[in-house]
C-alpha cells in the first residue's frame, strides 16, 4: 500500500536553502508559541509562510498537467478568494529544469534534484521563504505522471505552495493522506489566510 504524504517546505536564508520535511506532528514546531496555542485550541488549518502578492504560475507540460487541469485546480482556490498572476505554459525551458523563478509557483515533473522518496508520493511541494519575515519567494510542485491525473492532487499541492500545512480532518483538501482527503475547504478562505498572516506578523515582532 502506498502511503500518500504530500508536500514539504524549505526554509530560505538569503541564497542558502535548507529542506525541512512537513509531517503532521512537526508542522507546528516552527511557528511562534502564541500562534501555536491558538491553532491547537481552535483546531484550525494554519500557514507557516505566505505570499505578499499573487504568485505567477509556470506550468511545465512535461509534468503531465494540462492547462485545463491547472485552471480547474486554480479555480478551487480562486473560489476561496485567492488570486494568481500570469500563467506561463512551457514545453521546455531552463525554468523547467532549474526549479523556477522567484515570484512563481512552478509545476514540474519529478526529477532527481529533489531528495525525496518519489515511489511513495503522488507529488511533493517545495516552498522557499524568508525565515524571519515568512514571505514566500518561490514554490515548486513536483508531480509524477500518475499524480498529475489524480483527483485533488494538484489542488492539495497548490495549497502547500500557498503556505498551508497538512490538516488531518477527514475529507479535507489538505489531509496528508489522499485516501482520507476530499474537497472540504474549512478554514482555508483568503480571509483566514489574512488572519494567519496577522498572527504570524504580530508574534514574530
Amino acid at each position: 500500500m502506498v502511503f500518500l504524504c504530500f508536500g514539504y517546505q524549505a526554509e530560505a536564508i538569503a541564497s542558502d536553502f535548507i529542506s525541512i520535511p512537513i509531517h503532521e506532528n512537526s508542522d507546528l514546531e516552527s511557528i511562534p508559541a502564541d500562534f501555536k496555542e491558538k491553532v491547537i485550541r481552535k483546531r484550525v488549518p494554519f500557514i507557516r509562510s505566505y505570499w505578499i502578492s499573487p504568485p505567477d504560475i509556470r506550468l511545465c507540460l512535461s509534468s503531465g498537467v494540462s492547462v485545463v487541469r491547472l485552471r480547474k485546480a486554480l479555480s478551487y482556490w480562486e473560489r476561496l478568494g485567492y488570486e494568481f498572476g500570469v500563467i506561463t505554459v512551457e514545453k521546455s525551458s531552463y525554468e523547467c529544469f532549474s526549479g523556477g523563478r522567484y515570484g512563481e509557483i512552478t509545476i514540474l515533473l519529478f526529477n532527481s534534484s529533489v531528495n525525496f522518496d518519489f515511489s511513495s508520493h503522488l507529488a511533493v511541494t517545495q516552498v522557499y521563504y524568508h525565515t524571519s519575515l515568512k514571505h514566500i519567494m518561490k514554490a515548486q510542485i513536483y508531480i509524477n505522471s500518475y499524480g498529475s491525473k489524480k483527483e485533488r492532487t494538484l489542488e492539495h499541492e497548490i495549497g502547500h505552495a500557498l503556505g498551508w500545512a497538512h490538516y488531518n480532518r477527514r475529507y479535507h483538501i489538505m489531509h496528508e493522506n489522499h485516501n482520507f482527503g476530499g474537497h472540504d475547504s474549512t478554514g482555508l478562505k483568503r480571509s483566514a489566510y489574512n488572519d494567519h498572516i496577522e498572527d504570524i506578523t504580530n508574534t514574530s515582532d
